[in-house]
Formats: C-alpha cells, structure tokens, sequence
C-alpha cells in the first residue's frame, strides 16, 4: 500500500516495554554508507562509490519536553531493546482514502550523551539525549523492511539477506 501526505498520527517510544511518556521528538538515524572516491584514466572526475553494508554512526536523538525520572532510563540502555512505534496517516493511492499505516522501529546500543535542556520561564527544557544505534530494524505494517546489526555483519532490506553469501564463506 502506498500512502502519500503521511503524518505521523502517534508515536510511542519504549525501553524493554516500559513507555516513556513526555516524549516531545524523535530524530531517527540517517543511514549513510561509507564511501570511496573512484577516480584514474578512463574516469571524467572522481566517483564517490558507496560500500554497501558498511554504515556509518546511527545517531539517534530522543528529546523530552522537560527532565524526569523515566527520562533517564535512556543512560543506561547497554544491551537493552528500544522501540519506536507509530501509525503513519495519509491517503492510500489507489482508492484515495484515508488510511494509516502501523511503522515500528528497534533498536539496540549505548547511549552518547545528554543535554540538561534550558530554563525559560513559560517554555519547555527541551531535554536531548543522543544514542548510538548497532542494531536497527524497521517494520512497516509488520513487514520487515531494513535490518543493520553492526556486530553480527546482517545487512538486510525487504527481508533479504543482501551479504549471505559472502558471510557464511567467511
């Protein structure tokens, strides 16, 4: 199903199943490739070839619209499983009604950092605390759509094994 103008409706974010409530914003990891410039005779310029399967830093960053105590069982999240859910609203294609569509997102690693936020009066601390992702899925409709797991060399996209081959040689 394809949806155009998606919003996102509603969004949850657990740690190990306990909702973390307070959760003004997500910003989700860019998946960039690490790269190579290809360039010598034959080649007009340089060439910046991506190395597909070798990912760059997944940063991930949870802003709170204040400080709490759930808040902070963002440090220690070493080994710990989180979860990004939401439905994602718009208008299906084909029929041209509005529909929605369930994403979900998990991931696994450690935490880089916190801001205290500010203190202004009649505004929020806005509370940023940074992660770096090892492990990354992501789920649409409960189909698999993408799958980074660092230490364990799995390269995923729409359910297939895009490296398998030359992992099981090695």
């Amino acid at each position: 199903m394809a949806i155009q103008g998606g919003a996102t409706r509603q969004f949850r974010v657990e740690v190990e199943g306990y909702n973390l409530l307070g959760i003004a914003e997500v910003k989700l990891p860019d998946i960039n490739f690490k790269t190579m410039d290809l360039e010598g005779a034959g080649i007009m310029g340089t060439i910046s070839q991506a190395i597909f399967g070798n990912v760059d830093s997944l940063e991930v960053e949870v802003t709170f619209n204040t400080i709490s105590a759930p808040a902070f069982k963002l440090l220690d999240i070493s080994g710990k499983l989180i979860e990004f859910k939401s439905e994602i609203v718009g208008f299906e294609t084909t029929t041209h009604g509005a529909t929605g569509q369930f994403m979900r997102i998990a991931l696994r690693g450690t935490t880089k950092g916190l801001s205290l936020g500010s203190l202004k009066i009649g505004d929020m601390m806005k509370v940023p605390f940074k992660l770096e992702a090892t492990y990354l899925e992501l789920w649409m409709d409960g189909e698999q759509c993408y799958k980074i797991d660092k230490f364990n060399s799995i390269f995923e996209v729409a359910g297939k094994a895009l490296f398998k081959k030359i992992d099981d040689y090695l």
